[in-house]
């Protein structure tokens, strides 16, 4: 299998290779607005519409996996709307870590601060070697993460060492170093990077697969503490109470 997709949209689309969607990410950094986050939660209601589908995998195409937050974007918004987006941001975040079939971020290339929790967000990770950095820059670019964010990350790095190095002084990691913390599962060069990805999910499917609401509610349990801490905030409420 093709680590990239030969014939890739712009924007994000989904392509089923027979029981695995691909959802590809194909618009130059893959930064996160409300306008992206929309068109990545319309892909993943082709992604649960499709009932045949066992295994998603998202990933970039060329340099970026995520460069995490539309900065220019948000800069230019009033409170209002920056509060909306953090919202829809924690909602989807929280669609990711209880889809209802096994997830992998297949990074690309570079995986930036919110690319970085976006990636998280999955069960597995898989990361293509010889290209690309994964870094939380917050402390560089000054912008502190938010209480619950830093809740998600600290549940999600398993190592307080890597959880220092990376939250506290931005260190940037590679796919190797990542591998020896258990931050990514794989590494692979980018032309196998797709193959890696399905291959590290079907690991996990065994051989009668799961029931859908089975593995969702299995997934809100073990992912309890982070997603309490998210739907408690006024952002998510604010957001839920529109729907």
């Amino acid at each position: 299998m093709a680590g990239e997709s030969t014939s890739c949209p712009p924007g994000y689309s989904v392509e089923f290779r027979d029981d695995v969607a691909i959802l590809w990410m194909n618009n130059g950094e893959n930064r996160f607005n409300i306008d992206t986050i929309a068109e990545i939660n319309r892909a993943l209601d082709t992604v649960e519409g499709s009932s045949l589908t066992r295994i998603l995998i998202t990933t970039g195409v060329g340099k970026f996996y995520s460069n995490g937050f539309d900065l220019n974007w948000l800069g230019n918004q009033g409170p209002e709307i920056n509060e909306e987006f953090v919202g829809r941001l924690y909602k989807l975040w929280i669609r990711l870590m209880t889809f209802p079939v096994p997830t992998v971020a297949a990074i690309n290339g570079h995986c930036y601060a919110g690319g970085g929790l976006f990636a998280l967000c999955h069960d597995h990770r898989v990361m293509r070697t010889q290209r690309g950095w994964w870094c939380f820059p917050e402390i560089h670019i000054k912008l502190p993460f938010r209480p619950e964010m830093m809740n998600l990350l600290q549940n999600k790095l398993s190592s307080p060492a890597v959880a220092r190095d990376m939250l506290l002084f931005g260190k940037k990691y590679v796919a190797e170093d990542l591998l020896k913390v258990d931050v990514v599962d794989d590494i692979c060069e980018q032309s196998s990077l797709i193959e890696v990805a399905i291959n590290r999910a079907r690991t996990t499917l065994g051989k009668d697969n799961y029931s859908r609401d089975m593995l969702t509610r299995m997934k809100e349990d073990i992912n309890n503490n982070s997603i309490e801490r998210l739907v408690s905030t006024p952002y998510y409420q604010a957001v839920k109470s529109k729907l």
